[in-house]
């Protein structure tokens, strides 16, 4: 495999775009929860720009995708299979209720509320609808 195979913009971006549509998440939404514009996201998506670091790291605490499997379509794409669904679910809620929220949403506030959630989730399997919701008023009010 070459150097330009190893990270080929078009396919990074494909494999981006597989993990945004099983997420049910427009590339806005996305774009938004990554915190970098529409317009930088769907160029990333679409191969026309190298994917950032910050947009890597993002896909990888949203999704717990390898960065290596993102680059290069080698290796695990995630460690736990199950992880994936669960974690989905709960970003689009906690999404669409800080989106809801008199404060708003917010990078810092969303990635607050999902590195809570995801904790929970990891350790104990599940995590409840009104658990997500105690986590998003929590992170309205920071």
């Amino acid at each position: 495999m070459t150097e330009q195979d190893l990270l080929d913009k078009k396919m990074i971006g494909r494999r981006m775009a597989r993990y945004r549509l099983d997420a049910k998440l427009s590339q806005k939404e996305l774009a938004k929860i990554l915190g970098v514009s529409w317009r930088v996201y769907q160029t990333c998506e679409v191969g026309q720009r190298y994917v950032s670091a910050s947009i890597l790291l993002g896909f990888h605490n949203i999704f717990h995708v390898s960065i290596e499997w993102l680059l290069t379509g080698d290796g695990s794409r995630q460690s736990a299979p199950w992880v994936k669904e669960n974690i989905t679910h709960v970003a689009k809620q906690i999404y669409r209720e800080l989106s809801a929220s008199p404060t708003g949403l917010t990078v810092e506030k969303f990635n607050l509320v999902l590195d809570a959630a995801a904790e929970q989730l990891l350790s104990e399997g599940h995590i409840e609808q009104s658990e997500i919701a105690k986590y998003v008023a929590l992170a309205a009010t920071a």
